[in-house]
Formats: C-alpha cells, sequence, structure tokens
C-alpha cells in the first residue's frame, strides 16, 4: 500500500501541468489498485485476527507446562523477564543512535520492540505503522498510570488512592476501610466522604459500600465491629 500510495503522489506531482489521457489512465488505475489494496487488507486482518483469538483460546485451555513447551510467550515467568530485556536493549540502543538521555528514547525503544530496531532508525522516529502506532501509545499510557498508583499507593493516603483509580479510569476505583474500635457508621462516612468532599449524608451513602460492594442498608448498621470492612470510592 505504501509502494502504491508513492507511486500516485508520483503521477499526481509529476510534469509540466499538462495532464494527457494516458497520464489521466494511469492515475485512474492507481487509484483503483489503491481502493483493492485497502479492501485486501481488511480482509486480511479480520482473518488475522480471528485466527490470533483461536490460537490464544488454545493456548488457555492448556496447562503451564503445555504452554511453556508450545509457546513460552504465554508464560510469565519466562516473558517478563525475556521482554524487559529486550526492551531495555533497544531503548539503549535508540539513546546510542538518536542522542539525548534514556528517558527521551523510552517511546522509541517500545516501538523498536514491535516494529524492529531497523525500521525506527529508518523512519527516524515512530514509524507510521498502524499496529506500532497503537501498540506504543498503549504502553506508553499503561506505565505512565502504573507510576501514578505507585505514587500514590506510596503515599498511604486510601482517599489519594481512590481518587487516582477514578482519575485513569481504572474499574474498582475505592479503598477498603477497617472499622476501628470506637467507630460507628455515621462518624465513618462523615470523616471519609461527607468532609473531605462536602457532599451530604444520602450522598456520601451513594459512595460507601459493603465489603463485597452491596449497597449498604443502614438499618443494619446501628452496630459494626472492629475489623468489619467497608468499600469506599471517590465521588466523581
Amino acid at each position: 500500500m505504501f509502494a502504491k500510495q508513492q507511486e500516485l503522489h508520483g503521477l499526481v506531482e509529476s510534469g509540466t501541468g499538462d495532464i494527457t489521457r494516458d497520464r489521466i489512465d494511469k492515475i485512474n488505475a492507481c487509484r483503483s489498485k489503491l481502493v483493492e489494496l485497502k479492501i485486501n487488507r481488511s480482509k486480511a486482518y479480520r482473518k488475522l485476527k480471528e485466527a490470533k483469538e483461536a490460537y490464544v483460546k488454545k493456548i488457555h485451555s492448556m496447562n503451564k507446562d503445555q504452554r511453556s513447551k508450545t509457546d513460552a510467550r504465554f508464560v510469565p515467568e519466562l516473558l517478563i523477564p525475556a521482554g524487559v530485556k529486550h526492551i531495555v536493549r533497544d531503548i539503549m540502543e535508540c539513546k546510542d543512535f538518536f542522542g539525548g538521555p534514556v528517558e527521551m528514547n523510552v517511546w522509541r525503544g517500545i516501538a523498536a520492540y514491535n516494529a524492529g530496531l531497523q525500521k525506527v532508525k529508518t523512519w527516524e522516529g515512530l514509524p507510521f505503522i498502524e499496529e506500532t502506532v497503537h501498540f506504543t501509545r498503549n504502553v506508553v499510557s499503561d506505565l505512565t498510570r502504573a507510576l501514578e498508583m505507585k505514587h500514590a499507593y506510596s503515599t498511604k493516603d486510601d482517599a489519594l488512592i481512590a481518587k487516582t483509580k477514578m482519575r485513569i479510569r481504572l474499574k474498582e476505583s475505592y479503598y477498603v476501610y477497617a472499622v476501628k474500635e470506637g467507630d460507628n457508621f455515621y462518624n465513618i462516612v462523615h470523616k471519609k466522604l461527607m468532609n473531605p468532599y462536602d457532599i451530604s449524608y444520602s450522598e456520601a451513602l451513594d459512595y460507601i459500600r459493603d465489603s463485597k460492594g452491596n449497597k449498604i442498608d443502614t438499618g443494619d448498621m446501628s452496630i459494626i465491629l472492629p475489623d468489619q470492612q467497608f468499600r469506599i470510592y471517590a465521588p466523581r
């Protein structure tokens, strides 16, 4: 497709401005071929996706020993160390090739992990390949989210952890509160939700759940026991 696009651009941009019938026919033929290639690519991509899903399903039906013999990429204990070693090598090679600090070459190394180091060098950066663009973006996004969660957990601030989970769109944006000696339900709601977020008691009840994630029946909360747990969500 890229070669055909280049050919089309060459036909359109070359010449002195006089468009002959022969040139028009060549341009139209080139456009027609490009459309055909796009259709074929979509069909091939669908087939590839179906084959990939079938293969993953087959692998997941195997036990750990069978997976390691069939495809080590599906054994985390083998894949993660090998993958980390590979991506670190790509990042360092990008640093040597492009210059600058390691931090500036992380995204190039991630792209090289997907598309190959030579393609990154040829494109002088991120190759304009759809899969590579998506892969690099997703890895950088996941890395950023992981670093944000690491910071939130380092503060030991339960509210910040829940807020961070909500902001980076993790499914379960809550923290677990364990009842302490002398706690009562209203004081927990007041301290953990009403005061920090300036909301009413009835509004706060929408953001507190029992340990299994079920809504609270306040009629059952007249007696709560030490170590009893609640999920407290960050109000949106």
